[in-house]
């Protein structure tokens, strides 16, 4: 069973795609993250305790330059490196999850 939490960032980014480096631009990012497991005493996993986590990781790339902390800011190179910083965070036996909504209508999804 998954459970999961929704927050917002705002950054900025100018990722290198097909050879080019695209303008520096910003996006409101929704960021949703999920983790699957087993049902224990009623719950998968608290779901205070995971958005806390996740507000915690986000710090990382809220208000920031994504290029000063990915080495090629693409939607699928920030959904790598936020899972890999939440994965590091949640106990083991959890499968995560983390999707990411660059603007309204496009979306990279990465999860175990």
């Amino acid at each position: 069973m998954r459970v999961g939490v929704v927050e917002y960032i705002d950054s900025a980014h100018s990722a290198m795609i097909n050879g080019k480096s695209m303008p520096l631009h910003g996006h409101t990012y929704k960021i949703e993250v999920a983790v699957d497991g087993p049902v224990k005493d009623g719950i998968v996993y608290d779901f205070c305790e995971l958005r806390d986590i996740v507000r915690e990781v986000l710090k990382k790339y809220h208000k920031k330059n994504l290029n000063d902390v990915l080495e090629n800011s693409t939607g699928e190179n920030f959904a790598l490196a936020l899972h890999k910083d939440l994965k590091a965070k949640l106990p083991k036996h959890l499968k995560l999850f983390v999707k990411i909504w660059q603007g309204h209508n496009k979306w990279v999804e990465y999860g175990d």
